[in-house]
């Protein structure tokens, strides 16, 4: 059975991430929910699973009908719900505040991005950031995703970047940041970078080739070197996979899918797997990830794939 996820952000994030996933795969397929058994046993592993669906079902009775109305692919149809729920958190909280300048991809493909200050963004499927732009300095949050980044140069106004409790700063270089739940990565292409925690002085520098990789809950950040041409492999649609469980590998993976990917074996998920996989076939691609381990692919339907141990 699967075990219930430590109480971080992003933990809570992909939860609900995960059943705003079950819930359009009930209303995709026309499915009773109460006799779905593997929806049943994954609200049973953490109560923070059932307040996660319930809120994901208050939002669908308030948007749902517009929603399936416009008929929106599965993947934009979770965007749209997600948005959804930000505006009425925003109508309980009494109003809206003040304008934030949010950049997000929610397609299968990169999105190239040009910002005010004149540096440029790239963005993975899936990602969001969130900009606040001032006399002094450059902010960015990355809200979710993987985002590449070729800044400006401008000493008067330090570039940063925070993502989770992992804040970069910069006045002028190019580089990767990519937050998937619990674990934060860092990745130089040119110039250097500092990065520490929010709101404490930089405890690393890093330089071109450099790649930081932090987990919640250490104390110290793993550094490691690679090539230059292999960091954010995605931007030309290549994932390279170095020892990685396949639990990270589909976290990666999922955002080039066109529709629903659950992992029915966790015990599966743990397995580490080393490949190159063609990030503009994501079918092909989860085949290529499995065939070593001993998993299988198995599709229901147009939207939805299963995971599994190979029989």
């Amino acid at each position: 059975m699967p075990q219930p996820l430590a109480p971080t952000a992003d933990a809570e994030q992909l939860i609900w991430q995960q059943a705003l996933d079950w819930l359009l795969l009930i209303h995709e397929q026309h499915l009773d929910a109460t006799q779905h058994a593997p929806l049943q046993a994954w609200l049973a592993v953490d109560p923070r699973h059932r307040q996660a669906y319930a809120r994901a079902e208050r939002t669908w009775l308030l948007s749902g009908p517009a929603l399936q109305a416009s008929q929106p692919r599965p993947r934009n149809r979770r965007w749209a719900l997600a948005s959804a729920a930000a505006v009425l958190l925003a109508v309980v909280l009494g109003g809206p505040g003040h304008e934030r300048n949010v950049l997000h991809n929610d397609g299968l493909q990169v999105s190239q991005h040009a910002l005010a200050d004149g540096s440029q963004v790239t963005l993975a499927p899936g990602s969001r950031l969130q900009l606040d732009f001032a006399s002094r300095q450059r902010q960015v949050q990355l809200l979710a995703g993987q985002a590449f980044f070729d800044v400006h140069h401008d000493p008067q106004r330090p570039f940063l970047v925070q993502a989770a409790a992992v804040t970069v700063r910069v006045t002028g270089t190019a580089f990767e940041v990519a937050r998937q739940p619990g674990r934060i990565q860092v990745s130089v292409s040119s110039g250097q970078v500092q990065v520490g925690s929010a709101g404490q002085p930089a405890r690393y520098t890093l330089q071109a080739g450099q790649q930081l990789r932090w987990t919640e809950g250490s104390r110290q950040a793993a550094l490691q070197v690679a090539p230059v041409k292999q960091l954010a492999s995605w931007r030309q649609g290549v994932l390279l996979v170095e020892q990685q469980p396949l639990h990270d590998v589909l976290e990666q993976l999922r955002p080039y899918h066109p529709g629903i990917v659950l992992l029915l074996d966790p015990a599966l998920g743990e397995r580490r797997l080393s490949a190159r996989l063609d990030l503009t076939q994501p079918q092909q691609a989860l085949q290529l990830a499995l065939q070593p381990l001993g998993g299988e692919l198995l599709s229901i339907g147009e939207h939805l794939t299963l995971i599994r141990r190979r029989p």
